[in-house]
């Protein structure tokens, strides 16, 4: 008796999600004709026929779950809906993760600061990168907290805190980076590094220069060579030019590989505009 009465109650959810999905469905066709009282009442609509949770709950497993809550997340949002959303960054199903990391950039509410920041403290429980991705949309306002928590916590957190940072693109901080770049911790300026790698700021072989040419660890020099390498930045050749020069193995190799990546790109690029050249001449009759 208890195992059917269960089993009719699974039949029930479903029977409502399906119903929910169908009229989101319906809801996105006809979102761009509605004017903003009529979109704010299909918000209240929503609301009360319990979307938000159903929604969440189907997040990662239909896609029609993740576009809805976007569209009425002005309407539907709440700040415990907003903590359930970032707890379900934790799920152990990487489709779910990825939606909801989704949701967080698109919906890009200053609100879910907090505890995103209190999620990317939790590495064993939320992957750092997930959390990197629900922070990136959220601008200027993201990158500032993550530049107040990195002053605050422990050594061994702050590379967190920097991988988030690369995926800021233009809000990556550059200064703080730069500072980051002279910390006495080794992991710190590694992941500095990366970041700026990541980010790739428009003063990126400025910033890697110094470390390529002075730092003190033969591993951060050489990893910085190999950033350099990423740059199509004249100055950037120039720099790995010049670290050919040092006394270590490791970072004239890294300089050589990263030039010659660097010219086989540039090699690859300038074909097709070669190519295009030719063809011009010819349809020209030249």
């Amino acid at each position: 008796m208890v195992k059917k009465r269960a089993k009719k109650t699974l039949l029930q959810a479903k029977d409502v999600q399906t119903a929910i999905l169908t009229q989101a469905e319906i809801l996105q066709k006809k979102w761009g004709t509605l004017n903003e009282t009529e979109r704010q009442a299909a918000g209240e609509t929503a609301k009360e026929q319990g979307w938000p949770d159903e929604l969440l709950a189907l997040l990662g497993l239909k896609p029609m779950a993740e576009t809805s809550l976007v569209m009425l997340w002005p309407y539907l949002k709440s700040q415990k809906l907003l903590d359930n959303l970032i707890e379900k960054l934790a799920s152990p199903n990487e489709f779910v993760q990825t939606a909801v990391a989704r949701t967080l950039k698109e919906i890009a509410d200053p609100l879910s600061i907090p505890g995103l920041l209190g999620a990317l403290l939790q590495p064993r429980r939320f992957l750092p990168a997930r959390v990197a991705e629900a922070m990136s949309g959220l601008g200027s306002f993201g990158a500032k907290s993550l530049e107040a928590l990195f002053f605050l916590v422990e050594a061994e957190k702050r590379p967190l805190i920097l991988q988030v940072l690369g995926q800021m693109g233009k809000n990556c901080l550059p200064q703080l980076l730069i500072e980051a770049l002279k910390d006495e911790n080794k992991a710190i300026r590694l992941a500095a590094i990366e970041a700026v790698e990541e980010a790739k700021p428009s003063q990126a072989a400025e910033i890697l220069g110094p470390v390529l040419l002075l730092d003190v660890a033969e591993e951060v020099r050489a990893r910085a060579a190999l950033a350099l390498g990423e740059l199509d930045d004249p100055e950037a050749k120039k720099l790995l030019e010049m670290g050919q020069e040092d006394r270590a193995w490791l970072v004239v190799n890294n300089c050589k590989t990263a030039l010659a990546r660097s010219q086989k790109a540039t090699s690859q690029t300038a074909k097709p505009a070669e190519q295009k050249n030719d063809l011009d001449l010819k349809s020209a009759g030249m």
